[in-house]
């Protein structure tokens, strides 16, 4: 449809009092959408850990027996294929992080040649 100046009433409709000073907008990006729900998560997920590990002593009746730490005991074969699975998970951690960085840094790499390139393209030809 017809382009309206930021504010305007849509055509058929009372003219608004309220205009949309883009704040809403704003907080609703979709760029940002996603890295404000992995932060929310991440803060969540710190904050959810200490209650885990301690509902194991505050909640006796409805939780086993710790297993690993004070108090517990683990068989030794199941301790190591724990530590092996903690290996593997590092070490899929690190080549994620490792995957990642190369990635942001094409990426810097591409938008820096295309902004180059834009300098320098004749005015003209755009």
């Amino acid at each position: 449809g017809p382009l309206r100046p930021r504010g305007a009433a849509a055509p058929g409709l009372p003219h608004s009092r309220h205009r949309n000073d883009g704040r809403l907008c704003a907080r609703l990006d979709p760029a940002r959408t996603p890295g404000m729900l992995a932060a929310a998560l991440a803060v969540f997920g710190a904050l959810d850990v200490p209650l885990v590990y301690f509902s194991i002593w505050i909640f006796r009746t409805q939780h086993p027996q710790p297993v690993i730490g004070a108090g517990g005991s683990i068989d030794p074969r199941m301790m190591h294929v724990l530590l092996i699975n903690w290996l593997a998970f590092l070490c899929l951690a690190a080549l994620l992080c490792w995957a990642r960085y190369h990635l942001e840094r094409m990426r810097r790499e591409i938008e820096e040649t295309e902004a180059l390139e834009a300098l320098l393209e004749p005015r003209g030809s755009r």
